[in-house]
């Protein structure tokens, strides 16, 4: 997320209201973020993305279990950063991005790119997305109490697929309406552990095409689109997938989510999220909801409900150094009354960040987590917010 400083006090503003000082080793951006106050206080970036038009080379680690040890290279472009609209000077303004990334762990692969696009004056929003891959996975079925939960089993999981999305903004409002397209070419194997298909996973699955069309809401005060220090963001949004559309099978997704963010003071901050997600209908196995938490192995927690609370403590030691501690807990079930009774997951864990790029606000890390079933600790490389 963006980074949007509050003057600290003591320091003085002149009549733009920028700040021209630092009191007691504060951090001092002007409400525009157009100015860098970190000039010559460590590394930055900010010239090098925004001016020379560089890119951001983003080492992407992968210690999932599932899917092995290895590793690759993402590059983010950013573009001119447009000026702040009236009203919405304490923002840090977006850029266009684009990003392009490639990846290998073990017999896993993928290759991607996408962009996204504020349009005229942030009022219209677009994001696209096309992705190629081939993941080695392990399918844990849908019952945590059951053999095949310990015991997952083997599969190769390839998809061919992209994602596009538009949003409108309802005047100088911050709630913005949006529709979007999913389209994914699937293929599941299973015969690595000589198993033609387990128990709970349809024939139709194995070579399946998702084709879904959708519609959202979100209601966005973020003061940093790529890494908020406050304000809220809250969506909904509901997708239909169907034969009409090209799929192979009908069914419904709905996922609500709610991120807050806030600044104790001049050293403390703290994020919040909360994650629904249910599913009804011929839900292909490969895309019923799971517990997403760092520290928890993907789709290892999966049924047609889950239910996310995951909270972040950032305490800044040094102008640009930051310390994270998180956690949350998880719960997934078969529907929603039957949450009280479906199984609960839990994780947490620590990081560092360092503000890369004082104009757009960004910082990076690393994080380090545990959560239930895992047997390690797994490391995410962050850009901005963990959450999105």
């Amino acid at each position: 997320m963006l980074f949007v400083a509050v003057v600290p006090a003591g320091a003085q503003s002149d009549s733009a209201g920028r700040s021209t000082g630092q009191a007691n080793g504060d951090v001092a951006l002007d409400s525009a973020a157009q100015t860098d106050s970190l000039h010559g206080q460590g590394f930055d970036m900010s010239h090098y993305l925004l001016k020379q038009k560089g890119f951001l080379p983003v080492p992407i680690i992968i210690t999932e279990p599932a899917i092995g040890y290895g590793g690759g290279l993402a590059g983010i472009w950013f573009g001119d950063q447009p000026a702040a609209e009236p009203g919405e000077e304490h923002k840090i303004q977006t850029p266009p991005i684009t990003g392009a990334a490639a990846f290998y762990a073990g017999s896993s692969y993928g290759v991607g790119a996408g962009m996204y696009r504020p349009l005229h004056d942030d009022k219209i929003r677009y994001l696209g997305v096309v992705l190629g891959t081939s993941l080695g996975l392990k399918f844990y079925g849908f019952d945590p109490g059951a053999p095949l939960a310990a015991n997952p089993l083997n599969y190769t999981f390839k998809l061919v697929g992209t994602l596009q999305r538009v949003q409108y903004r309802l005047r100088e409002s911050p709630f913005y309406v949006g529709a979007h397209y999913l389209f994914g070419s699937t293929k599941s194997d299973f015969t690595t552990d000589f198993v033609a298909r387990p128990a709970g996973v349809g024939s139709r699955d194995l070579k399946y095409t998702v084709s879904g069309a959708g519609l959202s809401g979100e209601y966005d005060t973020r003061d940093n689109f790529l890494d908020a220090r406050r304000g809220q963001d809250v969506t909904m949004n509901v997708t239909w997938y169907g034969q009409a559309l090209g799929g192979t099978t009908n069914f419904g997704k709905f996922r609500t989510a709610a991120l807050l963010y806030d600044e104790l003071d001049d050293q403390w901050s703290y994020g919040i999220r909360l994650d629904g997600r249910t599913a009804w209908g011929e839900v292909p196995f490969f895309d019923a909801p799971y517990v997403s938490l760092r520290g928890i192995t993907a789709q290892q927690f999966s049924n047609n409900v889950a239910m996310m609370n995951e909270d972040e403590l950032l305490y800044r030691v040094a102008p640009r150094w930051y310390a994270v501690g998180f956690g949350g807990i998880g719960y997934s079930a078969p529907a929603l009354h039957d949450l009280g009774s479906g199984h609960s997951s839990y994780a947490g864990g620590a990081g560092v960040r360092y503000l890369l790029a004082t104009r757009l606000g960004l910082r990076t890390g690393v994080d380090l987590a545990w959560g239930t079933g895992g047997t390690g600790p797994a490391i995410y490389f962050q850009i901005g917010s963990a959450w999105r």
